[in-house]
């Protein structure tokens, strides 16, 4: 799905997989929901090429609840996305989960990180979310094997970018060998870190 210079877009319900590049690609957008808080509203995105999600361009108002971002099983095996589960990269009011278990995110088992950020973002929250894990939040499912054994983070803002009013609350973080959380060669100002399950899973 290639969403270009386009407003108040929903996308609802749908199995988003093997496409050769990214599942789906957001630019200069506005006002973009994928997936829902509601039964049968989330996508399942999985086994393309490259990214899960991608969104740049200074898209705003981008939506992500309930959404399964991790490998499919379709004809021919079990396949993952290629690239990272989600990556911002220039970016506004930005909601990744909703802190209820229907805007959930399930992030796991993508080759790259769970959650990228670069360029410059600002407003971004991302709250209630299972990250390197599976649907039940209690194993590992982690994310980043093509990444390098130090970078293969569940969520990092870097590469030189910015970031304002970055929220990370009440997420289950696990399945990792190097940072659950990292914010490296970046310009931040506003960050908060609340309330996570780091390392743990959802029963503790």
């Amino acid at each position: 799905i290639d969403m270009r210079s386009v407003n108040t877009i929903t996308i609802r319900g749908n199995t988003i997989a093997v496409a050769s590049s990214r599942g789906i690609y957001l630019s200069s957008v506005s006002g973009v929901e994928i997936g829902g808080a509601s039964a049968g509203q989330g996508n399942t995105i999985g086994g393309n090429s490259s990214d899960g999600i991608y969104a740049t361009g200074a898209s705003t108002n981008l939506t992500i609840l309930g959404n399964l971002i991790q490998p499919i099983t379709t004809i021919g095996g079990t396949f993952a996305n290629a690239g990272h589960g989600i990556w911002l990269d220039g970016t506004s009011n930005v909601a990744i989960g909703n802190g209820t278990a229907g805007g959930r995110n399930v992030i796991g088992g993508n080759l790259r990180r769970g959650i990228q950020g670069t360029g410059t973002n600002a407003s971004v929250t991302i709250n209630g979310n299972y990250i390197g894990t599976d649907a039940t939040g209690n194993a590992a499912v982690a994310n980043g094997q093509s990444e390098g054994a130090l970078t293969k983070d569940a969520i990092s803002f870097d590469n030189g970018g910015t970031f304002t009013n970055l929220v990370i609350i009440n997420n289950v973080i696990g399945g990792y060998e190097a940072a659950l959380i990292e914010a490296w060669n970046s310009t931040g100002n506003g960050l908060t870190i609340q309330g996570n399950n780091l390392g743990l899973g959802a029963n503790g």
